[in-house]
């Protein structure tokens, strides 16, 4: 996989999709990005040189169905916690649905310290290519008022990483990933969330909910524990759960 990096871009995501036309697969990384994108039109904060902003593209020629591009998502989110788990083994770190990865912190408190937005273009029903954004905060310490209680760094819980290092990692990982199987991406995403039959809320509605399974497209069945209602969620920003 060819790796590019440049001090500063608008968007590695971006920047990832144009290199498409002359490249199956590439990855983008920069020291700074002006216009991050998280979920939902947020904006994906970090300072200059403090963080890991990485994106990789991928071209899919013969072009690949819903649940394999929904995967993509989920091996930006193995890549990243088991690159973590390598370089700070003191700590432990959950993959939470359905694109974001935290670390548990001394007090038991978990704090998000890494995001993932995956990207697709389509033709017709299949997806011809995918491009995986992954935000990492390595060393920055200060984060602005609404998010500073919810975020931490690899440098807030103690750990000295080099961000060159650290993103090669991520890579080389996601690149086996890349090559495993649906079946075992889908079984080790599953097994990393343990999410299936732990109890949620899900904002703005009553009652508590039970994930009963976690479909091979990416979303969430659960019921209601009062009336056994049953709904999908597709949408990890609108239901609160234990991570442990």
């Amino acid at each position: 996989m060819e790796h590019i990096h440049l001090d500063t871009l608008t968007s590695t995501n971006d920047y990832a999709k144009e290199l498409l036309g002359e490249h199956k697969i590439v990855a983008v990384s920069a020291n700074f990005q002006s216009a991050g994108r998280g979920r939902h039109n947020n904006t994906w904060v970090g300072d200059s040189m403090m963080n890991i902003y990485l994106s990789v593209g991928i071209r899919h020629d013969q072009g690949i169905n819903f649940n394999r591009a929904s995967l993509t998502q989920a091996i930006g989110c193995l890549a990243v916690c088991q690159a973590l788990k390598i370089f700070a083994p003191e700590s432990t770190f959950f993959v939470k649905y359905p694109n974001d990865v935290y670390a548990k912190l001394l007090d038991e408190s978990t704090c998000k310290i890494s995001g993932i937005l995956t990207e697709h273009s389509f033709q017709g029903s299949l997806c011809s290519s995918s491009v995986i954004g992954i935000g990492i905060n390595v060393n920055q310490t200060v984060f602005p008022n609404d998010i500073k209680d919810n975020t931490t760094s690899l440098k807030s819980m103690g750990y000295d990483i080099a961000i060159d290092v650290l993103t090669q990692k991520v890579l080389e990982i996601l690149e086996e990933l890349l090559l495993k199987t649906d079946k075992f991406v889908f079984e080790y995403w599953i097994r990393e969330m343990n999410i299936i039959n732990k109890e949620i809320s899900i904002i703005d509605e009553p009652g508590v909910w039970r994930v009963s399974e976690v479909c091979r497209d990416g979303r969430l069945l659960v019921n209601n524990i009062d009336n056994n209602t049953v709904r999908y969620i597709n949408n990890g920003d609108s239901i609160r759960y234990d991570l442990d």
